[in-house]
């Protein structure tokens, strides 16, 4: 029971972390109250998004490219993997050349045929293979391409025409010997145009394409063909196979782009994430170190950490308590410094609001840089009291000079804001020397404070001072021996009129210095000086015309620079290991945990996280296929006379295939457009609400969509099965054979 009590309060102590970080993350808009349900929300966009919404559309993500000045850094990537694709393009290209080179010449010798033509080929092939090798080696391609950006768009026009020109001379050549040939790389030639060759821009890949296939077109129309009885049918069929092809190239460029730009996001948002919550615990801990000193919060962090482990190891009471530890610390010869404005109250008065708190601001502003200086630890301000300690956390023998100094530094900076405000202001500021007890006080909200007689003193000190000058104890005096000469030193009588300080039979005295110039102090840099150079330089003349404006601090000036810096760090190493990325042979003796062969994850865990991840890329792979089987189809019924030769039997599951491809498609893609156009907000309707949900469940099932593929695959291999089948051969003539098959497209020799 006890361990069920436990599991129930860390199950909800996490619930409401997780709750408040939602709450924090989606509450960050200035002047719009806090809403749960604007959190879930956008929580529930986001989600929506992620599973099938604008995070996987082509032209959303271009625009985010673009809006994180992020096009840059993806153009370098993406040459880094085109260059991968051009070498693999060559290496395929010179392996099926070299076959090809080896079969004519074995086949030239054996069947003993004209050497002229095979002399040609050969040719044509090393020319295939030959400029490639010249043109993509790396000492020449990658100096010209980092020269000039055109280089890529140049080589991929000159290899696609020599892929182009070296393939259809042999066809025009061999058709004046009589022998019509058809061309055997226009498929190739495509998907290099489409899929290898470095050419980024679609629209310049696509136009190549267009003009590929209206070049091997005119070849097969008027060259090929052209003696052919079926010479029609043949060039609709090509016609539509290459225009096949190219939506094949096409398609495949694009989701290809889609998934690499993708990837590209996800991991510069783990790369920002990483540095995000650097960041983010930068923060905290300058957060908690103006409110704490440094050796109270490491105590208190490591406390924290210490109930939280506690906590996940089962260790601790389940009924938990607020974190109330005493973190108190007992400190002997320290210095302990008190300001206070004077005046202050009759200034209060005068002032407004917004120029009383710009006062406080610049003079404790300048304080607290003063006191950095002079190792003094501030420990708070009230009203216009300020009060700090020196000799904590570390121990100083110096600690009641420090104090001494900042205090005659605290005066000169309350003159020179005196002057240029032309204000009547003075600091009235004691000092006394002794011992005493800092630490935590509070349980809901802590305050770090500090305690003892000698605190007492030093308050007293201030409050029976003189206006200008440090008004000390004699304690004090014995530590500034040493250091006399700097100060001008007098009794002060008039303290001991004070019922405290008779009682405790306390000498003061007053310390002064000589004046010294203004120019030997630094002047205070205001606070919103570098968010308004950031925003808009000419804010600070708004400042005379508009006062009812949210001063920033120099805490969250810092914070954006800060936060800007780390973009830009995301960017450097996105950069930098866009530089360092290795070839695919490397990277796979580095990968561990993937199978090199099979590209799979070795952990059947991981292989099994992955598979079941949503796929919202799905209902484009079902309009795909919908479009080329339409298109084989097509070209059956072109190059076959279906309505005399095949039966019912066959046509039964073309028609069953392509109305189940045709009813997949609203499905897939339903809840795309729904969110589109209507948001997140599910339909209410039954019937929309079921397609909605199934559309739903289609792009996040692995299941479903596991027997989709199935059920298309399956019904692809029964309908080309059938077809099979069920095609007559009828012979003629013995001299010709005419087919109704549609893997026997025969092309007529002239004899």
């Amino acid at each position: 029971m006890q361990d069920d009590s436990l599991s129930r309060t860390t199950g909800s102590v996490v619930l409401q972390v997780g709750a408040l970080e939602l709450l924090a993350r989606y509450s960050m808009n200035s002047g719009r109250a806090t809403s749960v349900l604007s959190s879930i929300y956008e929580f529930r966009s986001q989600e929506v998004e992620q599973a099938g919404g604008k995070q996987w559309n082509w032209k959303y993500l271009r625009d985010q490219f673009y809006q994180k000045d992020l096009e840059g850094l993806y153009r370098k990537y993406d040459n880094k993997l085109r260059e991968t694709l051009i070498y693999i393009y060559v290496s395929l290209l010179v392996f099926f050349s070299t076959i090809h080179i080896a079969s004519v010449l074995l086949s030239t010798y054996y069947k003993s045929l004209e050497w002229k033509s095979t002399y040609l080929s050969v040719a044509m092939y090393l020319l295939r293979i030959g400029i490639p090798l010249i043109l993509l080696c790396k000492s020449i391609y990658i100096p010209l391409k980092e020269r000039w950006y055109l280089v890529p768009i140049i080589t991929t026009v000159i290899l696609t025409v020599d892929l182009v020109l070296s393939d259809i001379t042999e066809t025009i050549v061999s058709a004046n010997e009589n022998t019509y040939l058809r061309p055997a790389y226009f498929t190739v030639a495509l998907l290099a145009v489409y899929v290898f060759l470095p050419m980024r821009n679609n629209f310049f890949a696509i136009t190549l394409g267009v003009i590929v296939s209206a070049s091997y077109a005119f070849v097969i129309a008027f060259i090929s063909y052209c003696n052919n009885p079926q010479r029609e049918v043949m060039i609709a069929s090509y016609v539509i196979y290459l225009i096949g092809v190219n939506l094949m190239g096409i398609y495949f460029r694009l989701m290809n782009e889609i998934i690499t730009r993708r990837s590209f996001l996800d991991r510069r948002a783990c790369v920002e994430s990483t540095l995000r919550l650097k960041f983010v615990k930068e923060q905290e801990e300058r957060l908690m170190l103006s409110i704490l000193p440094e050796h109270i919060m490491s105590k208190v962090r490591q406390d924290i950490r210490n109930m939280f482990l506690n906590i996940r190891s089962h260790s601790y009471s389940h009924n938990m308590k607020s974190f109330s530890q005493l973190y108190v610390e007992e400190h002997d010869n320290v210095s302990i410094l008190y300001a206070d404005v004077v005046n202050y109250t009759q200034i209060s008065t005068t002032l407004s609001p917004l120029r009383m708190v710009e006062l406080l601001n610049e003079l404790f502003g300048r304080f607290d840089e003063a006191s950095e200086e002079h190792d003094v630890l501030r420990i708070k301000f009230l009203g216009d009291c300020y009060y700090c300690v020196s000799g904590i956390p570390k121990p100083t023998s110096q600690h009641a000079k420090n104090c001494v100094d900042l205090g005659l530094e605290m005066i000169h900076i309350i003159k020179d804001v005196r002057e240029k405000r032309s204000l009547n202001i003075d600091m009235r500021i004691g000092v006394h020397s002794g011992k005493i007890l800092c630490g935590l006080i509070g349980i809901r909200k802590w305050q770090f404070d500090i305690w003892s007689k000698d605190v007492t003193i030093a308050n007293k000190m201030e409050s029976t001072g003189k206006a200008g000058k440090v008004h000390i104890t004699k304690q004090t005096l014995e530590l500034l021996l040493d250091y006399a000469r700097e100060y001008i030193i007098e009794p002060n009588f008039e303290s001991q009129n004070d019922q405290f300080i008779m009682n405790n039979r306390i000498e003061t005295y007053l310390i002064s210095r000589p004046p010294r110039p203004m120019a030997d102090y630094k002047p205070f840099r205001r606070a919103s000086v570098g968010l308004n150079k950031i925003i808009n330089p000419r804010s600070r003349h708004r400042r005379s015309e508009n006062r009812n404006y949210r001063r920033t601090t120099a805490f969250m000036d810092e914070n954006l620079v800060e936060y800007q810096q780390m973009l830009k760090a995301a960017d450097a190493q996105m950069a930098k290991e866009i530089e360092d990325m290795t070839s695919g042979k490397e990277h796979f003796k580095q990968e561990s945990k993937l199978n090199r062969f099979t590209l799979m994850y070795k952990s059947i865990k991981l292989e099994k996280s992955y598979l079941l991840l949503p796929d919202p890329l799905f209902k484009y792979y079902i309009t795909c296929c919908l479009v080329i089987f339409l298109l084989i189809t097509t070209v059956n019924i072109l190059t076959t006379s279906w309505s005399e030769e095949f039966d019912w039997d066959v046509w039964i599951p073309f028609a069953i295939l392509i109305l189940i491809l045709m009813i997949l498609q609203p499905l897939t893609w339903f809840q795309f457009f729904w969110t589109k156009y209507r948001g997140i907000n599910e339909p209410k309707g039954q019937f929309l609400r079921y397609i909605y949900d199934l559309s739903v469940t289609i792009i996040k099932s692995t299941k479903v969509r596991t027997a989709i593929y199935m059920v298309i695959s399956l019904g692809l291999a029964i309908t080309s099965i059938l077809k099979v089948l069920g095609c007559n051969v009828k012979e003629e003539e013995p001299a010709e054979i005419q087919t109704y098959c549609v893997s026997s497209i025969l092309i007529f020799h002239s004899t």
